[in-house]
């Protein structure tokens, strides 16, 4: 999410947030199970699939190429950045 986060920050998610177009939520990555990724909604599509970008358009992994994600992969809604 370079250059909104910086890698290594540390944020507060809720994890009952609803989530809507431009919120910043944490996923679980679809292909890499063991993985989870920061990114910003982008658009939810008529069928509840969640398009996942990151900031970075040029270096980032997201729904361009792992395709749209279901709700059971979003952990939840970033709300804070701790310093």
């Amino acid at each position: 999410m370079n250059p909104t986060l910086k890698d290594g920050e540390t944020v507060l998610v809720d994890r009952a947030a609803k989530i809507e177009v431009g919120d910043i939520v944490i996923a679980k990555h679809p292909i890499e199970q063991t993985s989870e990724v920061v990114k910003r909604i982008e658009r939810i599509n008529e069928h509840g699939h969640y398009f996942l970008v990151g900031d970075n358009l040029e270096d980032s992994n997201d729904s361009r190429h792992f395709g749209a994600v279901t709700r059971e992969y979003i952990r939840g809604k970033v709300v804070a950045r701790l310093s």
